[in-house]
Order: C-alpha cells, then sequence, then structure tokens
C-alpha cells in the first residue's frame, strides 16, 4: 500500500468528523500528470461510497494538458490550469525564506530567487477562485512554494478549522526537513503528525491551520 493511502486510512480512522460527511470535498495542489496522487485520491474516496469531489490546480500548462487528458470525463474531478498561489506571495513570502544553500540542489538562494522571479513574471495563470470548501487538502508542490500556497489555504479555509493538511515535506537542509519549519515560524498549526519516508520520495506531514502569527 502506498504512503498516502496509509495516511488517508490512518486520518479517518481517528477522525470522526470524516465519517459523519455527506460528501468528501478534497482539493489537490500540485497535478502533476494527474496518474499518481490523483488517481490515488480518486480510488480512496471512491471506496467509501460516498460523493466526493476533487478539484486539484496544476500550474504547469503541458502537465496540465496531460492531467485534463486523463480526467476530463470524470464529472466529478476537475483540473485547472492555475498556480495555487497569490502572485505577490512569490516576492513576499518564498523568496525571503530560501534557505543560503540547497545542499541536493547544488544551488544558491540567489540563483533560486532568480529562477522564482522569472517563472513569476512569465506567467499570470495564478490563482482566481475556489469554488468548494475542503476537507482534506493534498500538497505535492514544488520545492519552496508551500509557504505561500499555505498563506491562500489559511485564507480558504478560515471558516472550516477542521480541515486537514497533508503536505510532502520535499526539501532539506542540513539534513533537516525545513518545509514545516517554515510554515510553523508562520502560523500557528494543530496536530502535527510526521510520517517517516516509505514509499514515497519524501516523508508527509499532517496537520491544522489554526491561525496566522
Amino acid at each position: 500500500m502506498d504512503d498516502l493511502t496509509i495516511i488517508l486510512n490512518s486520518l479517518f480512522e481517528k477522525n470522526n468528523n470524516f465519517n459523519s460527511l455527506e460528501k468528501f470535498n478534497v482539493l489537490e495542489i500540485g497535478t502533476g500528470e494527474g496518474a499518481n496522487s490523483t488517481k490515488i485520491l480518486y480510488q480512496f474516496f471512491l471506496s467509501k461510497n460516498k460523493p466526493f469531489e476533487i478539484i486539484s490546480y496544476e500550474g504547469m500548462s503541458e502537465l496540465y494538458n496531460r492531467a485534463n487528458n486523463l480526467w476530463e470525463n470524470f464529472n466529478n474531478v476537475s483540473i485547472i490550469n492555475e498556480y495555487f498561489t497569490k502572485k505577490e506571495d512569490i516576492p513576499n513570502l518564498l523568496i525571503p525564506n530560501l534557505p543560503s544553500y540547497i545542499i541536493d540542489y547544488q544551488e544558491t538562494s540567489e540563483r533560486l530567487k532568480n529562477k522564482y522571479l522569472k517563472v513569476m513574471n512569465e506567467n499570470n495563470n495564478y490563482f482566481t477562485t475556489l469554488n468548494m470548501q475542503p476537507d482534506i487538502i493534498f500538497i505535492d508542490s514544488s520545492r519552496f512554494m508551500h509557504l505561500p500556497i499555505i498563506n491562500l489555504c489559511y485564507e480558504i479555509c478560515k471558516n472550516n478549522p477542521n480541515t486537514i493538511i497533508i503536505m510532502e515535506e520535499d526539501y532539506y537542509v542540513d539534513n533537516n526537513y525545513g518545509e514545516l519549519e517554515i510554515i510553523q515560524n508562520n502560523f500557528q498549526l494543530a496536530n502535527v503528525v510526521k510520517y517517516g519516508k516509505g514509499s514515497w520520495q519524501w516523508p508527509f506531514v499532517t496537520f491544522n491551520i489554526v491561525e496566522k502569527k
């Protein structure tokens, strides 16, 4: 069984709120080609024998086209060609939190800063709207984008503090995973659970967002 399914099973075993829902609203951030996590989420919620909807955001047009071709005939899955972040949060939140040197990238923060600013200036397909109040949010996005993404998740989920975030923690500094630490410096979180690496390339963490610091 893959890591994501194991985590979903664990969440449902521990959280009675999920079992009482009449419909599951699932937000995925980082569709990729739509053949991995999107498929896992779909199969998991299909097994619950309740209505569910998955809305998945993918900013890269080439990946979006592949994913949309795969899922366009599924009425309860929507693939959106947008980066799930506000454009202004890239210079305001992402850039200031880049580590000085990224070991496995062998890159300096200055080179990464220029890379992300270039992407920001060349694209305009940033988040516009979400017609859903998600119960679960799964984040498997580009490295260093997690804080801007969490900032937007917080705004969307203010009225639903029970929303659970499942996040891939996909970079480290000095052998310590750094994504969660950066988020905790900016947000108060609750029910934080760290999962070790298994079948996935990187470990996962789950939590609820309480408030902005």
